[in-house]
């Protein structure tokens, strides 16, 4: 099951029935709006949004590595098993490694999978706040 699935039906609505282009314009959207609003993301995600329009292979290596690391640190913080349980902070350690998770799908070259994916970890690194997502989606720039 694809992750679409899994948003809400405002957010569905609107990806469904966007282009392949607009689409891309919303993954972008999302992507920079993350860049720009969480704190902790590399310098090297966060002062290169303007490369989201065409990324390079290197951007999206840097984009999955942040995700990567992010998801480790966010996974040593929440890791109930070790001793003295899950440590203060998990939480937004889990919200940055959603956002950098986030920006690495939305620079996927297939559209439908960049959109549903960024959008959907999006979901949870603002908390759960579609109404932002909504928007988001609904006011992306159009990309020359």
């Amino acid at each position: 099951m694809s992750r679409l699935q899994l948003l809400g039906s405002d957010l569905r609505a609107e990806i469904n029935g966007a282009t392949d282009d607009r689409r891309r314009e919303m993954a972008i959207a999302v992507a920079r709006y993350l860049a720009m609003t969480l704190p902790g993301l590399p310098l090297e995600i966060t002062q290169r949004t303007a490369d989201f329009v065409h990324p390079t292979d290197d951007l999206r290596r840097a984009a999955a590595g942040a995700a990567e690391q992010s998801d480790d640190r966010y996974l040593d913080l929440h890791d109930d098993e070790k001793p003295g349980g899950q440590t203060v902070g998990w939480e937004s350690a889990f919200r940055l490694a959603r956002g950098a998770s986030a920006i690495a799908f939305a620079l996927d070259p297939d559209p439908i999978l960049a959109v549903s994916e960024a959008v959907y970890e999006a979901h949870f690194a603002l908390a759960e706040d579609d109404d932002v997502l909504l928007q988001l989606l609904q006011t992306a720039p159009v990309l020359a």
